[in-house]
């Protein structure tokens, strides 16, 4: 079974989700991120199942897309109730014939007042107001001014420094999120003597992944680093072809057709991150086509069923698994800040921790890493692969020792990595961000592809792999090492046991001679 994450809360690497505008096809985001929550709460084995606002630091969207965040935010709904409530108002309200602009806005203002009574959320409740359950997920939500159409405003449930968001409450917020002419009014909204009018922002921000970031940049910090980065569409619009008639009714539905059009600026994006690994699209390929109707429905039952069919293909299947995975791990890949101004050209290159200033060599220990390590003889043992085992009681210098083996002898390895062993899951993670780092055609890679590349045969190359503080007696180490000659491998433990899997390639390091001793006293006495 998958391992559930044990990475402390300052380890683990930003989780954002961005929805697109689509109307009712919102029921197939939801349906998508309703089967990745499935697999992740069966993966973690969480009981209860774990909701969208406790995995993802950041959630937002767009028209339909930002409806569907405050469900998910703001009521704190799981997938599959906000699943059950968009089908309820797509049926009712979205998708419903023959009414106009008026009625169907007070149809969905009679929605909203009952939603917020079944959930027991009050009416002047603000976004901004305290409300437990959100649990800190950071909401995003884009509008418009009806007097400005192609410009943004947001809505936030935390304050800004760089701008005052709107104050409005949760129900003006779910009303103005969908209050797209020509289907529904704008929403107006009073406040100090003035009034407000809101439209929803479909036709200037379809896909807002991108704004998304800018916003995780400012409200999570610019050097926090993202671990996943999922956006959600709302199926492929079909071709655009030019219309056979040059009325104007039909230009003006192609322009409007190209403004929603997400998967554009979807393609944009991927040819930027696609490389990190850490940005994961899904939107429906095939069935969810936009048709040229004043109102263009498609029943939730067909919605649902290209959604399943599209799920169901391979290459979509081994998608959500490394998305699924991606949430899981939260493995640290790319910062906020490169991802907003670098264009995420790269992952920066991993570095070897600091050596301390008052590094006393140890002759004998020293001869011993050499031996073992550079060696021509065969010294290989479990999994084929060149093994050094130093153990000692916690402070006697093992983790000092081989870093600073592995500066000085960097030129002889093609890769150093430097694994924190303390769990499983850490090895995992750091396994995963060290091979993702050495170069985009390794992004994609999960845990078993890593060992793999790190297993496979090498006549004249070696890396050098340092696994730290390997202290579990119960952590099955065997099965996590990569196998072959091609890389060496060494750990450093308190727990003198391990040694014993190779007596001739173990390191008992004991506490220092009087010589080393006298050294380092002598070194501290100089001033820096």
């Amino acid at each position: 079974m998958p391992l559930q994450s044990v990475l402390r809360s300052g380890e683990r690497g930003l989780c954002l989700l961005s929805l697109d505008a689509g109307g009712s096809r919102g029921i197939s985001q939801l349906t998508i991120l309703t089967h990745l929550m499935y697999r992740l709460n069966h993966d973690t084995c969480n009981d209860p199942p774990t909701r969208p606002c406790t995995v993802f630091d950041m959630i937002g969207g767009v028209g339909s897309g930002g409806f569907i965040a405050i469900l998910l935010v703001a009521f704190g709904l799981t997938a599959e109730d906000a699943l059950e409530e968009f089908a309820n108002l797509s049926v009712n309200i979205l998708d419903k014939q023959d009414i106009d602009a008026e009625t169907r806005t007070m149809f969905l203002q009679e929605y909203v007042e009952d939603l917020l009574l079944r959930h027991k959320i009050d009416h002047n409740l603000g976004p901004l107001d305290v409300n437990d359950r959100s649990k800190g997920c950071k909401l995003a939500v884009f509008v418009s001014y009806k007097s400005n159409a192609g410009s943004t405003c947001m809505l936030r449930n935390r304050s800004s420094r760089q701008e005052q968001s709107p104050n409005v409450t949760i129900a003006e917020a779910l009303l103005a999120t969908l209050a797209t002419p020509p289907l529904f009014t704008p929403v107006q909204v009073l406040k100090n003597a003035a009034t407000f009018e809101y439209i929803g922002a479909d036709w200037t921000l379809s896909n807002p992944t991108q704004e998304i970031i800018a916003e995780a940049h400012e409200a999570l910090g610019a050097d926090e680093r993202v671990a996943c980065l999922l956006s959600l569409g709302c199926g492929h619009p079909g071709i655009f072809a030019t219309p056979e008639r040059a009325s104007m009714a039909e230009w003006n539905k192609l322009l409007e057709r190209l403004a929603m059009d997400g998967e554009r600026r979807a393609e944009s994006i991927r040819s930027q991150m696609g490389q990190l690994g850490l940005y994961h699209r899904f939107s429906v390929s095939r069935g969810l086509e936009r048709e040229d109707k004043k109102i263009n429905t498609i029943n939730p039952g067909v919605i649902t069923q290209h959604t399943q069919a599209y799920l169901g293909e391979l290459q979509v299947f081994n998608q959500i698994e490394t998305c699924t995975n991606a949430l899981r791990l939260r493995i640290k890949v790319a910062s906020l800040d490169q991802l907003r101004y670098l264009g995420a050209g790269h992952i920066l290159s991993l570095k070897l921790p600091p050596l301390t200033k008052t590094f006393v060599m140890r002759k004998k220990p020293w001869k011993f890493l050499e031996k073992v390590l550079l060696s021509e003889g065969d010294s290989r043992s479990i999994a084929g692969s060149r093994m050094l085992f130093v153990t000692g009681i916690g402070g006697c210098g093992k983790t000092q020792l081989m870093l600073r083996f592995m500066t000085e002898y960097r030129s002889r390895f093609t890769h150093q990595f430097f694994i924190d062993g303390s769990s499983e899951d850490r090895i995992r993670s750091d396994i995963v961000r060290n091979v993702r780092a050495l170069g985009p055609e390794h992004s994609q890679k999960g845990f078993e592809d890593c060992i793999l590349f790190l297993s496979q045969p090498s006549r004249n190359e070696q890396s050098l792999l340092l696994f730290d503080n390997v202290d579990d007696p119960n952590l099955d180490l065997y099965s996590l090492l990569p196998r072959g000659n091609s890389c060496a491998i060494a750990i450093t433990s308190r727990n003198h046991v391990l040694g014993e899997l190779d007596p001739e390639a173990h390191l008992p390091l004991d506490i220092m001679s009087e010589e080393e001793a006298t050294e380092l006293l002598l070194m501290d006495r100089v001033p820096p």
